[in-house]
C-alpha cells in the first residue's frame, strides 16, 4: 500500500510480485517500509526507470539472510555490485526499513540504524517504478 500524503509503503512478502508507480513519492525523498519476512529467505526491491517493467534499474536492493547486494542494471547489463558482509534481516523477524533519497544516493536505514548508502548511478528524475519480489 502507498499512502501518497505520508509516503508510507507497507509490503508483505507473501506476494510473488507487485508493482507501484512511485513518481509522486520521489518528491518526498523518503520511502518507509514496515516488513516481516515470513516465507522467503530473500527479497528484492528495485527502483526502476520509466513506468513499465522493461526499463533499467537505478537501485537494486537484494537482501538475503546472510548479506545484501546493491547494484544498477543499465543497457541490459549489471554494473559493479556492492555487497555487504552481513545482513540485518532474519527469517520470521519483523523490521522497519527506510530508503532516504539524498543528494549523493540512497540511504537505507533498518531498525533505526543506517545500514548502507548506495551512490546514484542514474538520474533520480528517471526513476518511476518500485517493484518487489
Amino acid at each position: 500500500m502507498i499512502l501518497a500524503n505520508t509516503k508510507t509503503i507497507n509490503m508483505k512478502f507473501k506476494l510473488a510480485f507487485t508493482f507501484w508507480n512511485i513518481h509522486r513519492c520521489l518528491n518526498s525523498n523518503t520511502f518507509s517500509f514496515k516488513l516481516q519476512i515470513i516465507v522467503c529467505c530473500r527479497f528484492v526491491i528495485d527502483l526502476k526507470t520509466g513506468t513499465n517493467d522493461d526499463g533499467n534499474i537505478a537501485f537494486h536492493f537484494s537482501a538475503c539472510m546472510s548479506h545484501v547486494c546493491c547494484d544498477t542494471f543499465r543497457n541490459r547489463a549489471w554494473e559493479k555490485q556492492y555487497n555487504t558482509a552481513w545482513s540485518p534481516f532474519a527469517k520470521g523477524a519483523a523490521f522497519d526499513m527506510f530508503m532516504v533519497i539524498k543528494q549523493e544516493g540512497y540511504e537505507v536505514i533498518v531498525n533505526g540504524q543506517v545500514f548502507c548508502m548506495f551512490n546514484h548511478r542514474m538520474p533520480l528524475e528517471s526513476v518511476g517504478l518500485l517493484t518487489n519480489n
